[in-house]
């Protein structure tokens, strides 16, 4: 249900946004998914349809923009996407470290009918 209060995120920075930009309608909404955020951007579609009747961004798409998981091998120095099931660096294969990148979720852009 996480997806729930995230949306909800969703919709207050997409509609402050729209009010600031003195925009008629949001039409189209970017969202940047981390592939290991566990978000479902269809529950987010669905709730975004629910909490967003009646405001500006009503009826905006939601198009999620998948972002790759990046590791940072300490060994090598190498940043590197990573391969599924494995954190190897693909230069040396020593374990890489998660450096945050794909893990979480955010509005990249919007697309405002003014």
């Amino acid at each position: 249900m996480h997806e729930l209060s995230l949306t909800r995120q969703i919709v207050r920075i997409v509609c402050d946004a729209a009010k600031k930009e003195q925009a008629l309608r949001v039409l189209k909404v970017n969202l940047a998914v981390g592939e290991d955020s566990g978000i479902m951007p269809d529950c987010v579609q669905t709730y975004y349809d629910l909490l967003a009747k009646g405001t500006v961004a009503e009826g905006a798409k939601l198009n999620a923009i998948t972002v790759r998981t990046t590791l940072f091998c300490e060994s090598c120095q190498n940043e590197f996407e990573r391969a599924r099931f494995s954190f190897s660096c693909p230069v040396c294969g020593a374990e890489g470290v998660h450096t945050g990148k794909g893990s979480d979720c955010f509005v990249e852009s919007m697309e405002l009918e003014t």
